[in-house]
């Protein structure tokens, strides 16, 4: 494998691994699973498709520094790497929505509690208002609008 190749392998090897301890712990149930074995087989079917398909268009120099089983397990690999990156950020996205949704939620009853105490509030301040009235009337002599004393 060229030097380059291996670089890049070990590049994407170290971005994912950054990837993980910088992604948020998923459930278990959330967590992207492996290929089953069927896409696991598919993959391995592709990739040697490939690899047959262009061999022939590589330089005699190229071939003789490779090995086709070696290709065909990075190619599935890289596969596999590229399976579970798609179910990592689709996992990614559903928290994404989910949190998004559970905002919405939160703002909506904040929301709601703040009408509430604004109703109340109103309420308190519309009876203050009466009392000051019945208050008023109370001392200029009308005595229906007394409060009544217990005796």
């Amino acid at each position: 494998m060229k030097l380059a190749k291996k670089k890049s392998i070990l590049h994407l090897c170290a971005m994912g691994a950054m990837v993980s301890l910088l992604a948020v712990p998923v459930s278990a149930q959330n967590a992207p699973q492996s290929p089953d074995p069927a896409t696991l087989q598919a993959m391995e079917r592709d990739c040697i498709s490939i690899i047959e398909d262009r061999w022939s268009s590589y330089s005699d120099e190229y071939r003789r520094g490779q090995i086709k089983s070696e290709m065909v397990r990075s190619c599935v690999e890289n596969r596999k790497v590229q399976h579970f990156a798609t179910a990592q950020n689709q996992t990614h996205q559903n928290r994404a929505r989910q949190a998004t949704q559970a905002h919405r939620e939160y703002e909506a009853t904040l929301k709601s509690r703040e009408e509430r105490i604004r109703s109340r509030e109103k309420e308190h301040e519309e009876r203050m208002r009466q009392w000051r009235d019945d208050v008023a009337a109370c001392q200029a002599g009308d005595r229906s609008r007394c409060a009544r004393t217990v005796e």
